[in-house]
């Protein structure tokens, strides 16, 4: 019995993990070759952008966003930052700009004396839409640490619009503060692109709904079908309401841009943990069944193949042939990091040590994955 199961567990595990390739590869080919978002800067769009810029103590970081945000054409009627708890002067910066661009306004969204310290992101932000004028079509989220570009509104309508989009998130690019840095953001980009595909795709389905927190635009009437902000929860809201929308049979993308957006690297030990925390591959993480299916998915053919290569290399028999095949899978794997994009940039050299990261990176998306509440 015992010799019967080492013969045919390597194949079941083979098997499953040759299923679970098919799928991530065929994903890959089905989202590459998509546009992306390029500066239109004589679009005039039809519709009209209210800017909601979420702050918390980013007095650093806010004043080169709103310089960005004072470039912005007239497609971008208001922009509003909405403060849900700032101690450090924030406040009086907002009001400084307003002196300066009239679009500009400080929204007062801390929270009640002796409730919280801070008022969470989504509450935050649907006190800024209670703020704007009915007006405005679309909404624009801008995260305070982003360095948004001339033509960042009307570009992403002028895309949205052609695409079909009702809910568009760009990928910002943003440098790795040292080696170990991009190390992990290979791998996190890695797992995020064996979850969702490559980034430009439209979608209606749920499970490759993805969004980024500090730059995306949605239709109002497509967020107030989805509940609007305040429903939201308060961690992964924003894939929350990518979901929600495809749900609803409403267009979702995320797609790259060509110089619209940066983000200065992180600095801070704080900052790196940060922003590994808000990898789309960990935001997103769920323990629906698409899910964990997922999870499958990132463990078996991103983390897996390596270790288990090694560990089988020199086996004969199933255990050989498990071994031979995780080489392939491996090889396919460092083949992605031939295609740099935003979150791999092609100066950096680090893309090419990501594998080496896919373990604990993984790791940590199983335990935020496991984590969640059941759906």
């Amino acid at each position: 019995m015992s010799s019967t199961r080492t013969r045919w567990l390597p194949l079941l595990v083979l098997g499953i993990q040759t299923a679970l390739a098919i799928r991530v590869y065929a994903r890959l080919q089905r989202t590459s070759g998509q546009q992306s978002i390029v500066s239109r800067e004589r679009f005039k769009p039809p519709g009209r952008i209210t800017v909601l810029v979420p702050v918390r103590n980013d007095l650093r970081n806010l004043g080169p966003c709103l310089r960005g945000l004072h470039g912005q054409g007239p497609a971008v009627t208001e922009i509003l930052v909405v403060d849900g708890g700032s101690t450090d002067g924030t406040a009086d910066l907002v009001r400084a700009w307003e002196v300066r661009d009239r679009r500009i306004r400080y929204v007062d969204a801390r929270p009640m004396p002796g409730t919280r310290d801070a008022t969470p992101v989504p509450a935050t932000l649907a006190a800024g839409i209670d703020a704007a004028p009915p007006g405005a079509g679309w909404v624009l989220v801008v995260g305070p640490e982003t360095r948004p570009k001339t033509g960042l509104g009307r570009s992403m309508l002028g895309h949205a619009l052609r695409a079909g989009a009702e809910m568009l998130s760009l990928v910002i690019p943003e440098r790795s503060s040292g080696a170990l840095d991009g190390i992990m953001r290979g791998s996190l980009a890695a797992a995020a692109e064996t979850r969702f595909g490559l980034p430009g795709i439209v979608s209606r389905n749920p499970a490759l709904a993805r969004a980024n927190r500090d730059c995306f635009m949605v239709r109002r009437d497509a967020l107030a079908d989805a509940g609007g902000f305040a429903s939201l929860p308060e961690q992964g809201w924003e894939f929350d309401l990518a979901r929600r929308l495809a749900a609803r049979g409403r267009a979702v993308s995320c797609a790259e841009s060509e110089d619209l957006i940066s983000r200065e690297p992180a600095r801070s030990p704080e900052q790196i943990r940060a922003g590994w925390d808000n990898a789309p591959a960990v935001r997103a993480a769920t323990r629906s069944l698409d899910g964990l299916l997922a999870l499958a998915e990132t463990i078996l053919v991103q983390a897996v193949p390596l270790p288990l290569a090694v560990a089988l290399a020199h086996r004969c028999g199933a255990a050989g042939l498990l071994g031979k095949a995780n080489i392939a899978f491996f090889f396919a794997r460092v083949g992605l990091l031939g295609a740099p994009g935003p979150d791999l940039p092609a100066g950096d050299r680090s893309r090419w040590l990501a594998p080496l990261a896919d373990v604990p990176v993984t790791a940590g998306i199983a335990a935020q994955t496991l984590g969640q509440p059941r759906q």
